[in-house]
């Protein structure tokens, strides 16, 4: 369940990024996992942030690892 359209959007992005090829869905795991430990780091019970936001983080990142984000920006740019 997503409580706002920028969740379905980043759920949308990191899925059709995998399916395109562009990482494995692996390394998106992997970046997921240490996302959420990072936001439970100091209490399990009372993570930093949201899980979409644990989620937004990781794909930042695995788009980073890949070189993926600069590219991503630039395409973004306004023409």
């Amino acid at each position: 369940v997503f409580h706002d359209e920028w969740e379905r959007r980043a759920f949308a992005i990191a899925v059709s990024l995998a399916n395109q090829g562009r990482f494995p869905w692996a390394a998106f795991q992997r970046r997921l996992i240490d996302a959420v430990a990072f936001a439970e780091r100091d209490n399990p019970r009372r993570p930093t942030r949201g899980y979409y936001e644990s989620w937004l983080a990781a794909l930042e990142q695995v788009l980073a690892d890949r070189r993926l984000l600069d590219e991503a920006m630039e395409e973004a740019r306004p023409k």
